[in-house]
């Protein structure tokens, strides 16, 4: 075999070995591609290990994240915004959140809360006990539709808190006490009044009466 019979027969053998090597980058190509939606796929199906948790154990877990919250940050509305935030973590935690009353019972009367946003909490705590606070400043009509919302559950109010100081005015006393005449409190417990002027004081009479039997004095 002469040299140009050789040279013709390296080149033949080395494009069909060249063929076979892109046949086979193809295949693995092709195969990484496969490989690569498998993955995502499981790890779509896959939940993470604080979802695999049973919900119990998942909403204790979120409610002390929210207390800490209110502890760590005690003039923020943290129970307006650490909901929020956390009900975007997952659908699941969203269900979690929307549907466990306990998170809903602590209802505040104040600027930042609009009368929707008051009436969401009282439906989504169904039956439990409320824990109500108010940080009014002004008698606006969404002061006004609120405590009209909180009165038509006043059995279901477990304490009352109201957190006052030099901004607080008068009429807003003048108008929650108004309001709050003629109800009947039988779950009410406990009570703060907070910076309220001292010739306000007697106003709040009506905490002590057989209205409130199960009043801690």
């Amino acid at each position: 075999m002469d040299e140009l019979t050789e040279a013709r027969v390296e080149l033949a053998r080395l494009e069909n070995q060249e063929k076979q090597l892109i046949e086979q980058l193809y295949n693995v190509r092709t195969a990484v591609r496969a490989q690569r939606i498998k993955l995502d796929e499981l790890i779509r199906r896959t939940h993470a290990p604080i979802d695999r948790l049973p919900n119990e154990l998942l909403l204790r877990i979120i409610e002390l994240s929210i207390h800490a919250s209110v502890l760590a940050f005690p003039s923020c509305d943290v129970h307006r915004h650490r909901k929020l935030e956390l009900a975007c973590v997952s659908r699941h935690w969203r269900d979690m959140v929307l549907g466990f009353p306990r998170l809903w019972t602590t209802i505040r009367v104040s600027p930042t809360w609009s009368e929707p946003f008051v009436k969401a909490h009282v439906a989504r705590s169904c039956q439990s006990p409320l824990d109500i606070e108010i940080c009014a400043q002004d008698v606006t009509q969404s002061f006004r539709a609120s405590m009209d919302i909180l009165a038509n559950c006043a059995q279901r109010w477990r304490s009352f808190t109201i957190r006052s100081g030099p901004f607080y005015g008068h009429c807003v006393l003048s108008v929650l006490l108004e309001r709050m005449e003629h109800d009947v409190f039988p779950s009410l417990t406990h009570v703060s009044v907070r910076g309220v002027p001292s010739n306000s004081a007697d106003k709040f009479s009506l905490f002590c009466s057989e209205r409130c039997p199960h009043l801690r004095i």
